[in-house]
């Protein structure tokens, strides 16, 4: 987890040796990185960090908050970590937990006839979008969206449930249920956009062998909308990859198989007047230096153009089916001229960290340019 000041705070995790939990977070400064790792004893948490039955632990879900405060989620417990008091860390709430689920296996029988059958149903509840199998992304300031998951318990399946949280205020964040995903996953990958709508592939709805997900679905967070797509050749569950390119196309990859597939989302298609699919007229971003400065910037486009959205997105990093604080950011813009838009990088470095992303534009029909790599310094 990157700050605005540019230290790595590690949170969670095991010794796999020992098998001892490691409770305390620790820091490093990346601008002085030969004073090594210090321990963060403020942030020291058996209840956030060390609940083994819980898996809280494993993969706690962790991103940078526009006040300069971490925050995260660990199996179902949100916290922060006050840099202001050397991150010392608080418990601030719980996604709900679904009660009273049921495990059972019916076995149909007819007792008014001889006839034998084998016919059983295995019974399960569907559970909270939370623990290590889940996903999560920010999109836009301090917005962070939470998809399936698995409850603990043997009576839950793995989750279609969505949640947002608001860390507009870190000390009391807001918890809303959003419109659920059209399936169900656990170890899936959520990934971001160019338009600020996530892409969700791979994962399963029982276990990591049994009811792999091959239909992957675009969500759209604004109104909770999911529309499924052409499914996959492959499954793609613990392990795998997931990461958007600059092309705007997917790259997915991994798991338990040992190959990789591109896909194509629909915003780079369209019908001409044969209502033959073809590809969409694409917007063209065209010169901008790799390393930019925050504030206002001038960039080129084609004249004839219409712009309706700028977009900035974190370039992937992405493993074990997890995104690392995946970060989606709309910028306020203008136009200059015919040939140019001014664009502002917020000034907030909390609210976007130094480090590399990619910068879009988006037309009115919601087709993306080719992303530019930038380095935000």
């Amino acid at each position: 987890m990157r700050t605005g000041d540019n230290k790595l705070v590690m949170v969670g995790g095991e010794d796999v040796k020992t098998q001892e939990l490691s409770i305390i977070p620790e820091i490093i400064d990346l601008n002085k990185i030969n004073d090594g790792w210090k321990i963060l004893d403020k942030a020291e948490s058996y209840d956030l960090f060390g609940d083994k039955d819980n898996s809280a632990w494993n993969y706690p879900r962790a991103f940078l908050a526009s006040d300069g405060n971490i925050v995260g989620v660990s199996y179902n417990k949100i916290w922060v970590m006050n840099k202001l008091d050397d991150y010392r860390i608080k418990k601030t709430g719980e996604i709900p937990l679904v009660k009273g689920g049921i495990s059972k296996i019916l076995e149909h029988k007819n007792l008014n006839s001889n006839q034998e059958y084998d016919h059983k149903l295995k019974l399960l509840t569907i559970g909270s979008p939370v623990g290590e199998k889940n996903s999560a992304v920010m999109i836009e300031k301090d917005q962070v969206i939470f998809f399936g998951g698995k409850q603990t318990g043997d009576e839950y399946s793995p989750s279609n449930k969505v949640f947002k949280i608001d860390f507009s205020d870190t000390s009391f964040p807001k918890i809303e249920e959003l419109g659920a995903m059209s399936h169900a996953r656990a170890d899936g990958n959520a990934t971001i956009l160019p338009t600020g709508e996530v892409f969700l592939n791979g994962g399963h709805s029982f276990d990591d062998y049994n009811f792999s997900n091959f239909t992957p679905e675009i969500y759209n967070p604004i109104n909770s909308n999911s529309t499924e797509l052409s499914n996959a050749y492959f499954r793609r569950n613990y392990h795998s990859t997931s990461l958007l390119l600059p092309d705007g196309s997917i790259f997915t990859g991994g798991g338990d198989v040992w190959n990789a597939e591109i896909f194509y989302p629909p915003y780079l298609f369209t019908k001409d007047w044969n209502n033959k699919t073809v590809l969409a007229k694409r917007p063209q971003l065209l010169d901008l230096d790799h390393n930019i400065n925050r504030g206002k910037l001038a960039i080129s486009i084609l004249s004839e153009e219409v712009i309706n959205k700028v977009t900035l997105v974190s370039t992937g990093s992405s493993t074990h089916a997890q995104g690392s604080e995946s970060k989606f950011k709309s910028l306020k813009f203008s136009q200059l001229n015919n040939n140019q838009l001014q664009i502002e990088i917020p000034e907030n470095i909390n609210e976007i960290q130094n480090g590399t992303y990619m910068i879009f534009l988006i037309n009115s029909s919601g087709v993306p340019s080719i992303g530019k790599i930038v380095n935000i310094n």
